[in-house]
C-alpha cells in the first residue's frame, strides 16, 4: 500500500519530526508512522484530535467560512499539523519545537492529494 511509503516520505522531509498519522473523522487511525518511517499503532490520540477537528470542520462550514483545509495545534512541546485529505480523512504531522513548520505544512499539502487518491 501507498500510505505507508508516503507518511515516511513526508516525516523524512521535515527536520524533527515526529510521527505522522492518517486518521477518519470517528477517531480510527487508518496508518502511522514514527519519526523514523517506521509503520506503527496510533502515534497521536487520534480520538480526541478527531472529535475536536470535526466540531471545528462542522462550525466552520455553519458558520459559512467554506471548508476546513488546515488545522494547527501548538504547544509548548511540539505543534500537530492537520490536513484533510477527504471528506472524512485527515493526515497529521507532529513535530517538535524546533522543527520548521513552513516546511511541515509543504510536505503534507504536496503529499495530500497522492493520498487522498489511495483512500
Amino acid at each position: 500500500m501507498v500510505l505507508i511509503p508516503t507518511l515516511s516520505k513526508i516525516v523524512q522531509q521535515v527536520d524533527h519530526a515526529l510521527s505522522a498519522v492518517i486518521f477518519n473523522l470517528d477517531g480510527l487511525t487508518i496508518e502511522s508512522v514514527d519519526g523514523g518511517g517506521r509503520k506503527t499503532t496510533g502515534t497521536l490520540d487520534e480520538d480526541a484530535y478527531a472529535s475536536i477537528f470535526d466540531q471545528i470542520i462542522g462550525a466552520s462550514e455553519s458558520l459559512g467560512l467554506g471548508p476546513i483545509e488546515e488545522i494547527t495545534v501548538d504547544g509548548e512541546g511540539g505543534t500537530t499539523l492537520a490536513r484533510r485529505i477527504g471528506e472524512r480523512y485527515m493526515v497529521a504531522l507532529q513535530v517538535g519545537p524546533e522543527a520548521v513548520l513552513g516546511k511541515a505544512r509543504l510536505a503534507l499539502r504536496t503529499a495530500a492529494p497522492d493520498l487522498a487518491r489511495h483512500l
